[in-house]
């Protein structure tokens, strides 16, 4: 996979997944365009690949939440390698965390066809070469969407 590809079919299969839920009321995301996508826009790099947010109706009246999402793609069955998902990219998402924006991190490991989704705190700072994410559970991204939208506090 060429560096320009890497990560492309993950962001194709995240954002049809928003599309499924953004048609309901309530919901909505923007892709944030990158450093490629920008094509030279002094903005800098993004503090995550889409932004999303939720309106649900909960007991104690309307809720509604902020997200942030990085959307990583790796070649390997449960490991994401630190140097997919560097030191200044978590500082940027744990900023927009401080301001109340709820991160999240969503690998799809090909090999498998299937994500990994958790929140930003997941990561540590540890000086190992990779994140063994074995004990997060197999998703489709779909339906963590689906279930992010209907449980805002998760």
């Amino acid at each position: 996979m060429s560096y320009a590809n890497r990560g492309k079919e993950a962001e194709k299969q995240f954002r049809n997944a928003c599309e499924t839920l953004a048609v309901q009321q309530g919901f909505t995301y923007w892709r944030v365009p990158d450093a490629r996508t920008a094509m030279g826009n002094s903005g800098g790099e993004g503090p995550g690949d889409f932004l999303a947010w939720s309106r649900i109706t909960t007991p104690a009246g309307l809720a509604d939440r902020s997200y942030s999402i990085e959307v990583k793609e790796v070649e390997h069955e449960y490991r994401l390698p630190k140097a997919n998902f560097k030191n200044d990219q978590r500082a940027r998402m744990r900023m927009l965390e401080l301001a109340g924006v709820v991160c999240y991190v969503a690998v799809l490991f090909k090999p498998l066809k299937k994500w990994r989704v958790t929140r930003l705190s997941y990561f540590d700072s540890g000086t190992t070469g990779s994140w063994d994410m074995t004990n997060l559970e197999l998703v489709e991204i779909t339906d963590w969407i689906k279930v992010l939208h209907a449980n805002y506090s998760k």
